[in-house]
């Protein structure tokens, strides 16, 4: 079963400000095609939960919080931050 992934709009801003700052876009770039992938396919087995529905994954030193809704076929990352 796919499911949809939806980026936040805050979340999206905050990959955009991570990845402009990077000083390798394209590993970068490379590791969250790779996450974005995992959640479509698979997000139910990426990375960590933290409660009945939210979740956290790593693409290198970027964390990404989302939430799955199965019923739905939808999966929502509402945050991203970079690792110190």
């Amino acid at each position: 079963m796919r499911f949809t992934v939806i980026w936040l709009p805050a979340a999206e801003q905050k990959l955009t400000e991570i990845w402009l700052a990077s000083a390798n876009k394209p590993i970068l770039t490379r590791l969250i095609d790779e996450l974005d992938a995992d959640l479509r396919n698979r997000p139910l087995t990426v990375g960590e939960s933290r409660d009945d529905v939210s979740r956290i994954a790593f693409a290198g030193s970027v964390v990404a919080e989302f939430e799955v809704h199965e019923a739905d076929c939808r999966v929502i990352v509402s945050a991203v931050w970079r690792r110190a």
